[in-house]
């Protein structure tokens, strides 16, 4: 086991720093039954470099709990990297309702980390069991308190100071999970929010889904597209509905049935509403050579 912690400590009683490890370095992890996977060492240290807009969350969802870059300039949230991963420290208001609920959660039921990232380098083997992550990039990502992280390497602890002195609890296993094309993500609080879980994870992995099941009927479509929620075609009919985030993960997984001379389209409609919803992670990486100048203007590479 790794000894890399999450700490939940009472700094002052206004406010909460919560300091622990989104990601272990140099650990192999299962995703899912497909195949294993580590992050690299350093895999973290040029997006870092870059200054990222990264947010603290729950269960990869919500607004944010803390963030790199706040209106005052005074980041509540700080990254940085060594060689066990990637550490966060975050400083949370700790009479906010929200953090009140994570402190009960904390010292009932445990916490553990996990983290939403693009992968921008990675690496197989020739038989596409092991997949190694060289470069990560957070920006626009999040890292995320959660009830199982994915890389069974990561324990959990929570410590609070008092009059005793100082006590540490160790929770349960974190099971890291890689989900926005990267890796370490998950979080089954709901059967809806697993399936989700699922289907991330997957088109992180950039598997290849033999079959996705319509959520749509054919009369359903076109009203979503006549709201904007699909892509028109030349003939004037809507295809690729998107109005969630499930149904980016199924369009990215369905370009291929695609007319080839509608695919550039499709594939530019789908980074656009993957803008909106703010989950462009979901999107393979090497769309956004292929659209080009044709990328939705706004939308962050």
């Amino acid at each position: 086991m790794n000894d890399a912690l999450i700490e939940l400590r009472e700094e002052t009683p206004d406010r909460l720093v919560l300091r622990g490890y989104a990601s272990v370095a140099e650990v192999w992890y299962p995703v899912g039954k497909a195949f294993q996977e580590k992050v690299n060492r350093r895999a973290w240290q040029r997006s870092l470099a870059g200054g990222p807009d990264t947010v603290l969350l729950q269960d990869h969802s919500g607004l944010a709990l803390a963030r790199t870059k706040t209106p005052s300039g005074e980041p509540s949230l700080v990254l940085s990297e060594d060689d066990r991963g990637l550490y966060c420290e975050a400083f949370l208001d700790a009479t906010a309702p929200r953090v009140q609920d994570l402190r009960s959660t904390a010292a009932n039921s445990g916490l553990q980390m996990s983290v939403g990232f693009r992968c921008e380098k990675d690496s197989w083997n020739e038989s596409r069991s092991r997949r190694e992550v060289k470069q990560a990039s957070i920006d626009r990502g999040d890292v995320t308190i959660c009830n199982y992280g994915c890389n069974p390497a990561t324990e959990a602890a929570i410590s609070a100071r008092g009059a005793a002195g100082e006590m540490e609890r160790r929770m349960c296993p974190t099971e890291f999970e890689r989900v926005r094309g990267r890796s370490q993500i998950l979080v089954p609080t709901s059967i809806e929010e697993m399936k989700l879980r699922k289907v991330k994870l997957a088109r992180r992995a950039e598997l290849t889904v033999p079959h996705v099941t319509p959520r749509y009927s054919y009369q359903e479509i076109q009203k979503l597209g006549k709201e904007g929620y699909a892509h028109k075609r030349k003939d004037g009919k809507y295809n690729f509905p998107v109005y969630d985030k499930i149904d980016v993960v199924n369009a990215v997984h369905s370009i291929g049935r695609t007319d080839p001379g509608e695919r550039l389209s499709v594939k530019r409609f789908i980074i656009y509403r993957a803008g909106l919803l703010h989950c462009e992670h979901l999107v393979p990486e090497r769309w956004w050579d292929e659209v080009g100048e044709a990328m939705p203007e706004g939308l962050p590479r």
